[in-house]
């Protein structure tokens, strides 16, 4: 699994551990919306995701982007782009 397939194994798992976690409940018994769990989950997944980017090599961040749509607003495109511009590498 290259670099690519691995961040979006990462995000779909992110997105299906957010889906599991059942929202707070208040006094009354009403939806709060608030979801600590998820939102935990949700950021220690990310957490993990920027490791795994800040820690690739050169040619595979490259890679990774290339496979890209490229497109402002991809998580992924966008994630690859900046730490691409942080190490001052040629696209």
């Amino acid at each position: 699994m290259d670099l690519l397939d691995n961040i979006r194994a990462m995000r779909e798992a992110e997105r299906l551990t957010t889906l599991q976690q059942p929202g707070f409940t208040d006094a009354m018994g009403l939806g709060t919306g608030v979801d600590i769990g998820g939102m935990m989950a949700a950021a220690a997944i990310e957490d993990q995701v920027s490791a795994a980017i800040g820690e690739a090599a050169g040619p595979d961040l490259l890679a990774a982007y290339q496979r890209t749509d490229g497109e402002p607003g991809n998580p992924e495109a966008d994630a690859l782009l900046a730490e691409i511009e942080r190490r001052g590498l040629d696209i």
